[in-house]
Parts: C-alpha cells; sequence; structure tokens
C-alpha cells in the first residue's frame, strides 16, 4: 500500500480482480496523497527510487518479489521472486544499473533490472539481512562495494564486478529471463529465482562482528559507517581512498 503524489487513474473492479500486480489506484483528490496504490497482495516491506530516474522506483514485500515500476506511466516494469522467504531491505546502486536485495534467505542477490537476470548471489550471512548500503566512495570504474548487515550481529563487506563474475556452467542467461511464470502475461509475470547452481555465488571480503545484538541499520557516509542495534549505536572509521 503506497501513497504518493502525481496524477493517477482509476482501475475497474473487474481489473483489480483480474490482475493483483498491476496499480490499483485510488480516486485522485487536490490534496497529498493525491493518489494510492496496492501491489499485490502481501504488505509491502521497502521502497526505493532510483538515483538516475526520478520516474523509476523498485518495491519489496513480505511474500518476496521485486518489482521494479515506471511512476510516471503507471506500470510494473519487471518483478523477480525472492530465493526463499520475505525481503526485508533494498537499495540501488548509485548508476541505477542494479538492484541489491536482502531478506529472510540470509542472502544479498544482484539483479540488473534492466536486463530482467539474476546477477550473483552474496553468502556469508546467517540470519535475515536487514540493511544493504552501497559505498560510493568506494565503487567506481565498474567495481562496486556495498555492506549488508543482518540479525546475526555480523556486517559484511562485498565488491562485485560484472568482468570478474563467473556463472556456473549450468548458468543460462536465456533460460532465467524466460523461465517466468506466464500464465498472467503482461507486465505482472514474476521472473521465478534461479537454481543455486544456475547462479554465480560471491564471498565476502571482510566480515566484522559489529555488536552483541541484532543489527537493524546502517548508514554509510563520505566519513564513517554507522551501525545500530536495539541497544546502542556505533561508528566506525572508514578507508577514504577510491578504487582504481
Amino acid at each position: 500500500n503506497l501513497q504518493v503524489n502525481g496524477k493517477s487513474s482509476l482501475l475497474s473492479k473487474s481489473q483489480k480482480k483480474r490482475n493483483e500486480n498491476v496499480f490499483i489506484v485510488d480516486k485522485q483528490i487536490h490534496l497529498n496523497p493525491c493518489s494510492r496504490w496496492l501491489i499485490g497482495r502481501n504488505g509491502v516491506s521497502g521502497a526505493a527510487f532510483s538515483p538516475q530516474n526520478r520516474h523509476i522506483f523498485a518495491t519489496i514485500d513480505r511474500e518476496g518479489i521485486l518489482r521494479v515500476l515506471d511512476h510516471k506511466h503507471e506500470k510494473i516494469l519487471v518483478s523477480f521472486k525472492s530465493y526463499f522467504g520475505g525481503l526485508t531491505c533494498l537499495c540501488w546502486s548509485p548508476d541505477g544499473k542494479y538492484i541489491l536485495t536482502g531478506g529472510e534467505d540470509d542472502i544479498v542477490t544482484i539483479y540488473n533490472w534492466q536486463q530482467e537476470t539474476v546477477i550473483a548471489r552474496c553468502v556469508g550471512h546467517e540470519s535475515w539481512i536487514t540493511s544493504i548500503k552501497f559505498d560510493s566512495v568506494l565503487t567506481g570504474n565498474d567495481v562496486y562495494r556495498f555492506i549488508s548487515v543482518a540479525q546475526d550481529t555480523q556486517m559484511i563487506f562485498w565488491d562485485f564486478s560484472i568482468e570478474n563474475i563467473v556463472p556456473p556452467k549450468r548458468h543460462s542467461k536465456y533460460e532465467i529471463k524466460n523461465s517466468r511464470n506466464s500464465s498472467n502475461g503482461g507486465s505482472d509475470e514474476v521472473i521465478p529465482a534461479p537454481r543455486r547452481d544456475e547462479i554465480a555465488t560471491i564471498q565476502p571480503i571482510s566480515t566484522v562482528v559489529a555488536h552483541n545484538y541484532p543489527i537493524f541499520d546502517l548508514v554509510v557516509t563520505n566519513d564513517c559507517i554507522i551501525t545500530c542495534s536495539n541497544f546502542d549505536v556505533k561508528i566506525w572509521k572508514r578507508p577514504s581512498k577510491v578504487l582504481s
């Protein structure tokens, strides 16, 4: 359930029953919020706009579906299903090319939403992931640095470069793109999660046990990294060298 600013049109009741994943827009009013969209069948657990396009944003929900949507044209561009369980956090890469999600499967997943593919899974956490952030200072020259925290009290650092990701032999971009559920047709089709032997796996570059209690939030700035648990907040010094 999202409340937004912008012009919207009202869908008929027959459209609501036929398609649960499209925008269902309430009657337009003159004050903010001017419209309300119902997306999917379960609660939305996160949403974020693309840093490169103000009309494109992504949502995640408790059913484990990542959706990329066009706010201006009110349509779903692509949808992905998690490997297991609900999704709890998401993050866009600074260039808007990739989306990261974390959730109840203890995995960080990297998506190329424009090519409608799952790039890789990042394996290292032992509990639900609660926050993911890109490090813009150490991201450059097609090398991406990001950080994740989870209920396992760990803060994990990751790097990935498309050129250095080697997919398993069984991996097939064509199979992943075309194995989606096409029962409903159109933009509400959900691309299923590939099997473990179909997708590349990324290992951490560094792991820190940051707290004695589950971590629920993460902030990455140019000067420091901030982690928060239910009982304390920690500020971490960070390197400032840009990747070359």
